[in-house]
């Protein structure tokens, strides 16, 4: 972290990044309530009598969806101490050195019996630079919890979301009525949980950078919502 560019950015904008994930959480939540009654208005109560697990798939890809942006929220909030740790550890570092050179340079201070103080000096840098390592560890083991919950809802209500949209779909009557679903088949290729495996991609090729690759979820959930938006149909029902 010493090496992060979050050690660049400010205290008041890194807080004030913090705070903008619970708040952006609100209108994700309003989205994905949206996409519940695109999915359960897609469809006519013949289609539920042919599969009843459609409106239970809807709230749950909802909820999902909506779960996941919320622990999303928690883990935008928490990254905020990733800037205030990388400011300090750099600090830590920069404070050692310094010391060193110090110390190399024959400039000890000594107490008021001759006493050298350059052995507490190391203790105390050697000290403080294990409390932050502690810190640093509990800090990234709590973004990789909030990290697997938020993946576990994400997963659960794109596969929800996958369901509906794919049984909708497929759904023909006999006779009167004729189902058209609302949202195209191919949309459930923009599902939130690809986002995850696209992102490994880019990472691993080295494409994007910090900013396309920590920015991935929100953009790929841009273009989940265009793909809904724009291939959304009414349901047609031909007599």
């Amino acid at each position: 972290l010493a090496e992060s560019s979050m050690r660049h950015i400010s205290i008041r904008r890194a807080m004030l990044g913090g705070i903008m994930g619970p708040i952006s959480s609100v209108f994700y939540t309003i989205g994905f309530t949206g996409v519940f009654f695109g999915l359960t208005s897609s469809s006519s109560s013949s289609s539920y009598d042919d599969d009843p697990m459609i409106l239970p798939a809807a709230a749950i890809a909802a909820i999902g969806l909506s779960l996941m942006m919320a622990k999303a929220a928690v883990y935008h909030a928490a990254f905020a101490y990733t800037c205030f740790l990388s400011k300090e550890i750099s600090a830590t570092i920069m404070n050692n050195n310094n010391k060193k050179n110090d110390d190399g340079n024959g400039d000890t201070n000594r107490n008021a019996d001759g006493s050298s103080t350059r052995g507490s000096t190391a203790e105390d840098a050697a000290a403080a630079a294990a409390s932050l390592h502690t810190i640093l560890e509990l800090h990234q083991s709590y973004l990789r919890y909030i990290y697997k919950w938020a993946a576990i809802s994400c997963i659960i209500g794109s596969a929800a979301f996958a369901y509906c949209c794919l049984a909708i779909a497929a759904t023909t009557t006999t006779g009167d009525n004729v189902v058209v679903s609302g949202y195209p088949r191919y949309s459930v290729l923009f599902v939130p949980a690809m986002s995850a495996p696209l992102k490994k991609i880019l990472k691993r090729y080295g494409v994007g950078g910090i900013v396309l690759c920590g920015g991935l979820t929100n953009l790929w959930n841009l273009c989940y919502f265009a793909v809904l938006y724009l291939g959304f149909s009414s349901p047609v029902v031909s007599l």
